[in-house]
């Protein structure tokens, strides 16, 4: 099954958290990704590390979080992982830039270049899905998708692009949309270009 290289945040816990590879869940605060937004479970850890923490607020500073552990309050605790696990999506899509390439107003060197960049040296990940095709390179947080459907529209040969982007040495396909979990296919289905970003090295 694929796993996401990359997770989008930290669940500090003593507990059973459940995961579908998007988090990074650690019980040492050592194994904590730095700048990420992180949650910690229990009042007790939470005190550990952050002695002087409002109990009442669940925000400790702009990335870090806590709620309650299991056995504390537990429907306190479903509500945080819910709430943090959205806060997560969203900053990290937030810190993704996407870009559309429309060959309905592209010029031709624009559009030619982009095909040229395809076969190049840089490592890149693409992830088909719907008639769309999105491309990361990696190096940046920048994510560019293509519609086979304009692509048709204009005349523009789709084997083009594949012939492009299955020449370039270091370019990764996610090829079967049902390796990725359900729950991540999920979580991003109006947003399905960071998927790339996700699963690069």
């Amino acid at each position: 099954m694929f796993t996401p290289m990359k997770c989008i945040a930290n669940i500090l816990t003593d507990g059973i958290v459940e995961n579908d590879g998007l988090y990074n869940v650690v019980k040492d605060k050592d194994a904590l990704i730095p700048g990420l937004p992180t949650l910690i479970i229990c009042f007790t850890k939470m005190r550990s590390i952050y002695p002087n923490a409002s109990i009442i607020e669940w925000k400790i500073d702009d990335d870090t979080f806590w709620t309650w552990g299991n056995r504390e309050r537990r429907q306190v605790l479903e509500k945080d992982l819910i709430r943090f696990r959205r806060l997560a999506i969203k900053r990290f899509i937030k810190s993704l830039k996407y870009v559309f390439l429309s060959v309905l107003t592209v010029s031709k060197d624009v559009f030619d270049k982009f095909i040229g960049s395809l076969s190049d040296e840089r490592k890149k990940a693409i992830f088909s899905s719907n008639d769309m095709v999105y491309i990361y390179y990696e190096g940046n947080n920048n994510i560019i998708g293509i519609s086979l459907v304009d692509m048709d529209y204009m005349g523009l040969d789709r084997k083009i692009l594949f012939r492009a982007l299955y020449s370039g040495s270091n370019n990764v396909f996610i090829k079967n949309q049902e390796e990725i979990p359900f729950k991540i296919r999920n979580e991003f289905k109006n947003e399905a270009y960071v998927l790339p970003y996700l699963y690069s090295e």
